[in-house]
């Protein structure tokens, strides 16, 4: 079970989400950033894609060989600890290392010798956005899928129903089919 151990800001500003939803006065610019926060964080929850830099850490059982990270686009690991004993990650690193093969990033183990088949890993790993055509370090589809979800919480904040939010959850399939690491 992956657990939040730090996490950036949010890449969105008060003033961003002011201009897309059309407001030049200063009354509600705490609902307005909490609602954009709200956006950004179902995103997040939704299709595994960061937004912000985030670091994790995550409990497996045994050998961690095969590992496949939960979130993304761009994952580095941190540390990687079996039985106790740490291992920091490099570039060199003869222990583990990360692959992307053609989908979800993954943990190859490198040196096989060093991990028992038993016993407790923690995998502490960090996941960030990172693709062209952005805007900051956001991919410009992302950002306006995330300001329509906002537009829509901000107009109905008084009165959200869940098949509400479901149902704008779903009109994010078509963007976040290339932006998702869990699938919608």
């Amino acid at each position: 079970m992956k657990k939040i151990k730090t996490q950036s800001a949010q890449p969105f500003s008060t003033a961003d989400a002011k201009a897309w939803l059309r407001i030049t006065h200063a009354d509600e610019d705490t609902v307005v950033a909490d609602v954009v926060g709200a956006a950004a964080q179902a995103w997040e929850d939704a299709t595994g894609y960061m937004l912000r830099s985030t670091t994790f850490q995550d409990r497996v059982t045994g050998n961690p060989d095969g590992y496949l990270f939960a979130a993304g686009p761009d994952v580095s690991l941190v540390t990687v600890t079996h039985n106790g004993t740490a291992y920091t990650v490099t570039t060199s690193s003869d222990v583990v290392r990360i692959a992307y093969d053609g989908g979800r990033p993954r943990l190859i183990v490198k040196n096989k010798s060093v991990w028992t088949s038993d016993g407790e890993t923690l995998i502490d790993w960090t996941a960030k956005p990172t693709d062209a055509g952005t805007v900051g370090d956001v991919p410009v589809l992302v950002k306006i899928a995330v300001f329509s979800h906002m537009g829509t919480l901000y107009e109905n904040r008084e009165s959200v129903a869940p098949v509400m939010l479901h149902a704008v959850l779903h009109g994010w399939r078509g963007i976040a089919a290339s932006h998702s690491w869990v699938g919608l």
